[in-house]
């Protein structure tokens, strides 16, 4: 079938108007147009898997523009780019003093061509000009004195920053002060991490603020050397007032023994004999062995000389009354 000329180019004009005011148009996919986004206004658009697209958000004043995006395709990634070391989603960028216009570039994974996508951004005032420092090669040096505010905005912002030890024998002590309501905006606690110059984690803290809004950590100690550490907020909680940063390296308080003072020197005591205990039952006494004088003779019992003497003495009275009584005696007859 031929078509008229004239036929043949109202076809194509509606063609072209029907794609035009297609909501799921592939104006997003292509690289040689930018998609301008209004915050807080989602898009929804199908995406060329593979290739890059431009995105974009108008600022009235200097301020840090967050892009967000999902896919219902189980299989799909959707990454932003923002710059060096600014990849992912979401991402945020921002808009300086003379430029009040954010680009990010995003790119679609996935294993099918085309790509059903829900794009949007957010738009906040730039209130945290140490931002950004949201990963390990972006840890921000201390000011002198080793205080600064920070600002655990929006969720799951989690803030670098830089340590350095001189020499040993310090402490390091890492406190948060925050107002009594900021307590109760992070029920879960917070986090503290400290990681070596490759990353590799050193040291970890948790806990909540106490009841005047302040967290102290357990106090570490490290080597001499340089060190990052981070704070995040656990449970997914963001606030937007500030938190105070303090950070203080103290001598470790070491304790020097001292000699103990003399004890006052008491009057002697004489020493008791010691008790001797009982001799066991029904076991017979030791038999009592000899003492020995000067000489080797048994000594003389004491009382044995006068017992000689008696017997003497008995043997000589028996000789001088013996005859007195062997003598016959006279009888005297009475009856004469």
């Amino acid at each position: 079938m031929v078509f008229p000329a004239w036929s043949t180019s109202r076809l194509g004009f509606g063609v072209a108007l029907v794609a035009s005011l297609n909501p799921w148009n592939r104006a997003a996919g292509q690289t040689e147009s930018t998609v301008v986004l209004e915050p807080g206004q989602p898009r929804s658009v199908i995406v060329e898997s593979g290739r890059t697209s431009r995105w974009s958000c108008l600022t009235p004043a200097p301020s840090i523009v967050w892009f967000f995006g999902s896919t219902s395709s189980p299989n799909s990634t959707l990454r932003f780019n923002a710059g060096a070391a600014k990849q992912g989603n979401p991402v945020w960028s921002r808009s300086g003093p003379g430029n009040r216009e954010v680009v990010v570039q995003l790119t679609v994974d996935s294993p099918n061509s085309m790509v059903t996508a829900r794009i949007w951004s957010e738009m906040e005032p730039d209130f945290d000009r140490a931002e950004p420092n949201d990963q390990f090669v972006e840890a921000k040096a201390l000011p002198p004195g080793g205080e600064t505010r920070l600002y655990l905005f929006p969720r799951g912002d989690q803030d670098w920053f830089r340590l350095e030890v001189p020499t040993s024998g310090l402490e390091q002590r890492i406190e948060l002060a925050l107002s009594r309501e900021g307590r109760q905006v992070f029920p879960e606690g917070l986090e503290l991490g400290v990681t070596d110059t490759k990353g590799r984690p050193v040291v970890q803290r948790l806990g909540t603020p106490d009841d005047e809004g302040n967290w102290k950590p357990v106090p570490f100690q490290l080597d001499p050397g340089n060190y990052r550490f981070w704070i995040r907020a656990r449970g997914d909680r963001s606030w937007r007032s500030a938190l105070t940063l303090r950070v203080h390296s103290t001598p470790i308080a070491t304790v020097v023994a001292k000699e103990p003072a003399p004890l006052p020197t008491s009057p002697a005591v004489p020493e008791l004999p010691k008790a001797i205990p009982p001799p066991p039952k029904n076991v017979p006494p030791p038999a009592l062995e000899p003492v020995l004088g000067h000489t080797a003779e048994r000594p003389r019992e004491r009382g044995s000389t006068w017992l000689w003497a008696l017997a003497v003495l008995g043997l000589l009275f028996a000789f001088w009354l013996g005859p007195l009584f062997l003598r016959p005696r006279r009888v005297f007859d009475l009856t004469r």
